[in-house]
């Protein structure tokens, strides 16, 4: 009975942020509170589907009128400086969008109403499908009513919400939900192999440098080497896996320019290494990581108590 009665909140409070997604959606664009969706980063990252697949170019600079989105190299030639990944997960939403426009004799250009109706339902839909294994994940370490209490904490507690609205077309909705999977499969007492280095893969493309949380699933496998022996053969299979997923990026800079390798901030970076504004990250009115993300806080406190509660709870890994 308890179990059923967790099923029925979960679905209840994941309606309830469908729902006031679809709303808030509406009140920010009908009044001009922000617009259009697919706007500023977001451009960049979307870029890819409407190139590609209406205007043919795999350059994107056919779509990419403002060139702030394309980086010039030195021999003269340009591409989409931002990764790929985003637009893979948005492709299923752009597809709709693309038919819908034929078949209404729509205009067709990957900008118009039908895109920009579909491309918050995929922020929408990632950010439930995120919450989703999120909580899936908790539950293999706590019981269900705090898992059931993290979610709100999570949702409105960060700019996890805003991400999946305001500004749903940039990357982060879509990184929470691929990393949520992701840390629900390493962490899984099944220990899943082609799965997590398929998501890796895809969390690689679509930022990068979160491709750290890769750490997670190389922990579970020296761990379980350490009880099992080393199996040469599944680590190589999950290496070729990501590689393979990871290299799609490089294989768009070859086909658009020649080269397999780029370094896509070219002409951006930090100021000054020696003078960090550590105060100003954590807690600066000009998005400070505390202000903005209160819950954090609280969870830094947490981590003081988290290896005395996990610490039998690992043996998952072994």
């Amino acid at each position: 009975m308890q179990q059923t009665s967790n099923g029925r909140e979960l679905f209840i409070f994941l309606i309830f942020v469908a729902f006031l997604a679809i709303i808030s959606d509406y009140y920010i664009y009908s009044h001009d509170l922000n617009g259009p969706p697919i706007r500023s980063d977001g451009v960049g990252y979307y870029a890819y589907l409407p190139s590609i697949f209406i205007y043919h170019d795999i350059s994107l600079l056919s779509f990419l009128k403002d060139k702030q989105y394309a980086l010039t190299l030195c021999d003269g030639k340009q591409i989409n400086k931002y990764p790929l990944g985003t637009a893979i997960l948005e492709a299923p939403f752009f597809f709709i969008a693309d038919r819908l426009a034929i078949l209404t004799r729509g205009q067709r250009d990957g900008y118009s109403l039908y895109y920009q109706i579909t491309q918050p339902l995929a922020g929408i839909f990632y950010l439930i499908l995120g919450l989703i294994f999120t909580y899936k994940m908790l539950v293999l370490f706590f019981p269900k009513n705090i898992a059931l209490l993290t979610l709100p904490l999570l949702t409105f507690g960060t700019g996890l919400f805003h991400y999946a609205t305001y500004d749903s077309s940039f990357s982060h909705v879509f990184s929470f939900c691929l990393i949520a999977i992701f840390l629900y499969y390493v962490l899984h007492p099944n220990k899943h192999a082609l799965i997590p280095s398929i998501l890796l893969g895809l969390i690689f493309l679509v930022r990068m440098p979160n491709a750290i949380v890769g750490i997670f699933l190389l922990w579970r496998e020296i761990n379980s080497a350490r009880a099992n022996g080393i199996p040469l053969l599944r680590w190589l299979t999950m290496l070729f896996v990501f590689l393979l997923i990871a290299s799609l990026q490089f294989v768009y800079y070859y086909l658009a320019t020649g080269y397999f390798i780029i370094w896509s901030y070219g002409g951006e970076g930090f100021t000054n290494w020696m003078r960090p504004e550590i105060i100003n990250v954590l807690f600066s009115t000009q998005k400070g990581l505390f202000i903005y993300y209160p819950v954090l806080l609280f969870s830094m406190i947490g981590l003081l108590f988290l290896r005395r509660d996990l610490s039998y709870k690992i043996i998952i890994f072994n």
